[in-house]
Order: C-alpha cells, then sequence, then structure tokens
C-alpha cells in the first residue's frame, strides 16, 4: 500500500472516540472501532489515473455491530490470508471474528475470567 498517496482526511469511526484502526493484508480496506459499539469498513481507492501523486480515498462499505452487546472493540485484527475476515477484540473478555462480505459474527469466543483481551494477532 502507497500510504504517500492517501489523501488526509477526517474520517468518523461512528459517534465517539475511535479505538483502533487496521488495514487488510490486501490494503484495500481499512477497519476503525469506536466506542460507540460500531466497527466501520471503508475501500480504499485510488484514482483512475497511475500517476503516485493520484490521491487514494475511502469509502465506507459497511458497519458492524455485536448484536448483544454494550461493549465496545478496542483492537483489530485482519486475517493475514483472507482480506475479507476480521477480528475484534472487546473489553469484556470476548473476540468476534468477522466475514466482511457477509457483514456478520462468524464466531464468538469469551475467556472463562470474562477479563479484558490484551491481545490479538493472527
Amino acid at each position: 500500500m502507497d500510504f504517500e498517496r492517501l489523501r488526509i482526511t477526517a474520517y468518523k469511526a461512528g459517534h465517539s472516540a475511535m479505538c483502533a484502526v487496521a488495514f487488510n493484508c490486501t490494503g484495500s480496506h481499512l477497519a476503525a472501532s469506536s466506542k460507540d459499539g460500531t466497527i466501520r469498513i471503508w475501500k480504499v481507492s485510488s484514482s483512475s489515473s497511475s500517476s503516485s501523486s493520484s490521491p487514494m480515498t475511502l469509502r465506507e462499505v459497511c458497519t458492524l455491530r455485536e448484536q448483544k452487546s454494550h461493549d465496545y472493540s478496542y483492537l483489530l485484527s485482519w486475517s493475514t490470508t483472507d482480506p475479507n475476515i476480521l477480528a475484534s477484540a472487546h473489553g469484556k473478555g470476548y473476540i468476534c471474528t468477522w466475514d466482511i462480505a457477509a457483514e456478520e459474527c462468524l464466531l464468538k469466543v469469551k475467556n472463562s475470567a470474562s477479563r479484558p483481551c490484551l491481545g490479538i494477532a493472527w
């Protein structure tokens, strides 16, 4: 990903403070979590020009929310092999694995002590 071409623009991750941001393994999507309990996904695109000075832009494609929780995700980690799979760690001690294409939580795992997750990685 050519970060020098990313246009500096303010993007809202929700209606409150942003907690985490992460690019997927191909650099085609950016995820951002917010204290309002949402995870917003943006598609990263460049203009039709192949010039290195052409800006890259973000277009919001979906908003994810854990339906039965009032918790927020403070850690995000994309799969290193599948650009549509995202993991989110939550303060109440669980991790969700999301399928971005389907906009759904595939798996939710809670630790036995219900303590916050301190790290997440693939």
